[in-house]
């Protein structure tokens, strides 16, 4: 397949970039500061199933609450930063498609909304349940807050970017990177580089490894579908 560059100078391309940084930049900044004007909902949102918390340091709780904003501003903000990423990148490498910008924010909001559930409300639940199940009488779950929160975040934001592979599969086939003919013929490696990766990315456990890594495999058979669907050329 043939890449559609369009005839832009550096220069234009760049500015245009900026304009798209700046834009997305005060779209963040503005949830960030929504985010903080309602931070002690969220955070009790977040908590609300586990108990009592300590912190161990003056300004632990309020760092806490920053590092809440920040990560809540930047899913509030997803669908203009997803909007903005494949404008931008339909504009510059292929504008003969722009008609998949669309079609690429929707499926990208959809993916990181089922990203982000499975990865708070299932994933992490297992992951705290099975730690904690190492605990002994005299060796208890205390929680720091700032460590479970940025646990919980963290392990929310990976769902999220993970759950994205399949639209950046099907834009590389669009643009003649890949092809999915050879991602059919790889399934059996792709399915050991999910375990790896799923090794890589989480604790030193079985568990953990199994749901980054079912996912993953799952994910890979969903760009396969999605990358047949919108190789159809269209009638007429």
């Amino acid at each position: 397949m043939r890449t559609a560059l369009k005839k832009i100078t550096i220069i234009e391309h760049l500015q245009e970039l900026r304009t798209r940084i700046i834009k997305t930049a005060a779209v963040f900044i503005f949830a960030c500061v929504i985010a903080f004007l309602k931070v002690d909902v969220i955070v009790k949102f977040i908590t609300k199933d586990f108990g009592k918390f300590i912190f161990t340091h003056p300004s632990e709780l309020f760092l806490t609450y920053i590092k809440v904003s920040v990560y809540t501003g930047f899913f509030i903000s997803l669908p203009f930063i997803i909007y903005q990423l494949w404008s931008f990148l339909f504009d510059a490498i292929e504008p003969s498609k722009k008609r998949y910008i669309f079609y690429f924010t929707i499926l990208s909001l959809l993916l990181a909304l089922i990203g982000m559930l499975f990865g708070s409300i299932i994933v992490f639940p297992i992951l705290t349940k099975f730690f904690t199940s190492f605990a002994t009488d005299k060796i208890i779950p205390l929680f720091s807050i700032e460590n479970f929160v940025t646990f919980f975040l963290t392990t929310t934001l990976l769902f999220i970017i993970v759950f994205q592979l399949p639209i950046f599969f099907i834009f590389f086939e669009k643009i003649g990177l890949i092809n999915i003919f050879l991602l059919e013929k790889n399934r059996k490696y792709a399915i050991l580089v999910a375990f790896i990766v799923g090794a890589i990315l989480t604790p030193p456990d079985v568990v953990s490894q199994i749901l980054l890594a079912v996912p993953l495999i799952f994910l890979y058979e969903l760009t396969i579908i999605f990358s047949k669907i919108f190789s159809k050329k269209p009638a007429g």
